[in-house]
């Protein structure tokens, strides 16, 4: 059971971290991206 929990804390930091390393990298291609999709572009996630 010990184990699973530290399973699962590992599993949970390592998918915040990407997620937030996701977001900071669009924020950073802000106007990449912009650019890109021109009037289309929603500033959504995906």
């Amino acid at each position: 059971m010990f184990t699973f929990v530290i399973a699962s804390v590992v599993w949970t930091a390592i998918l915040v971290g990407a997620g937030y390393s996701h977001y900071r990298y669009r924020v950073e291609h802000n106007e990449q991206y912009r650019d890109q999709f021109g009037a289309n572009y929603t500033g959504g996630v995906w």
